[in-house]
């Protein structure tokens, strides 16, 4: 009964992430995620406004939403900066091999994290160069100190970085980082148009992090919720639903290739073998229905169905602590607690 009693603590305590990226330029979605199917959400995107350190500001309105509504039902939320396109990189290069203008950059994240309640801050720098190039200690001094500034406030620091089968932009991610950041969001799309994020992909991209050495946990395999054609043309999944309601057993419709049901749960669980959970990109493009959201598979094909909510499972099993249960005894008669039992378990523990 102990060891059974410790087992389905162990497992509780395992969170299985569940991480979706809400977009500000599809309107305020506070109202309609399914916060319960989810256990963090990354705002996109806060831009860097300067390569001095500036930022540019959020939708104050949408973001302020998005953190009551989350906050409400328990899951975190991360503000994501930087992104594709624009000036991003450009301005990651200039800040990032600069003391001052590294300073400058954390502290507003950090006035950015305060005003808005946040539990953290994911870079999304599209992409540091491979050494010798500056970028790829730039990179790790900047996340560095960054996460020294956010530890110390028990906020997340995340990265979002690129699958490993797409050139060498993975190799200027330098093993330092593995010890600094919470976890990675491993983007395995967007490196090949047909087929477009198969699962022979993202099992490639999960074996490049972990055979360099990033922990288990730290690993969150992202899946795409769009579709790709040969010509790099793009499909929201639920525009594809809408066209051709089947098309959510299948991966490829049109000449648009996506992954449906059928892949999107049998990633989740490749996430769950060799990872500490699953991303996606991104919530706007899901559909509503239960019956073909890629949301509600992922959730379904989550491995622990009665882990602990995201506020409590950080818990960790080597704190010393009591655990209530009920007792059953062998013709099925149940001792509720407290008459049942108390275990105690942790390093100290004797019994």
């Amino acid at each position: 009964m102990l060891i059974l009693g410790l087992a389905m603590f162990a497992s509780a305590s395992a969170e299985f992430k569940i991480i979706g990226y809400v977009v500000d330029w599809s309107g305020d979605q506070s109202a309609s995620l399914n916060f319960s199917q989810l256990t963090h959400v990354n705002y996109a995107f806060v831009t860097v406004g300067s390569g001095t350190g500036g930022l540019n500001n959020p939708n104050d309105g949408l973001l302020r939403n998005l953190v009551a509504a989350a906050h409400a039902k328990g899951v975190k939320v991360l503000v994501s900066i930087g992104g594709g396109g624009g000036n991003n990189d450009t301005y990651f290069r200039a800040i990032s091999a600069n003391a001052g203008y590294r300073a400058t950059f954390i502290n507003n994240c950090d006035a950015m994290l305060v005003k808005y309640n946040l539990d953290g801050i994911d870079i999304d720098w599209e992409y540091p160069k491979e050494a010798p190039d500056p970028d790829s200690k730039n990179f790790t001094t900047m996340m560095t100190e960054l996460a020294a500034k956010m530890h110390a406030k028990s906020k997340l620091v995340t990265a979002a970085v690129v699958g490993g089968s797409v050139g060498t932009f993975g190799y200027a991610i330098e093993t330092a980082v593995f010890d600094i950041v919470d976890f990675l969001n491993i983007m395995a799309y967007d490196h090949a148009a047909a087929p477009h994020s198969g699962y022979d992909k993202s099992l490639i991209d999960l074996n490049f992090w972990k055979k360099r050495g990033l922990p288990k946990d730290k690993i969150i395999l992202g899946v795409p919720f769009y579709g790709r054609n040969a010509a790099y043309g793009d499909m929201n999944y639920s525009a594809i639903i809408a066209a051709d309601p089947t098309a959510a057993n299948r991966d490829e419709y049109n000449g648009f290739y996506y992954n449906g049901i059928p892949t999107m749960q049998k990633k989740t669980k490749l996430a769950a073998d060799s990872g500490g959970g699953i991303m996606f990109w991104e919530s706007s493009l899901d559909t509503k229905s239960a019956s073909t959201s890629l949301l509600n598979a992922i959730y379904n094909a989550r491995p622990n169905p009665t882990a602990l909510p995201a506020k409590a499972a950080s818990k960790s099993i080597l704190a010393p602590a009591t655990l209530t249960v009920d007792m059953t005894d062998l013709q099925g008669r149940i001792f509720p607690a407290p008459y049942g039992t108390l275990i105690r378990y942790g390093r100290d523990a004797t019994h």
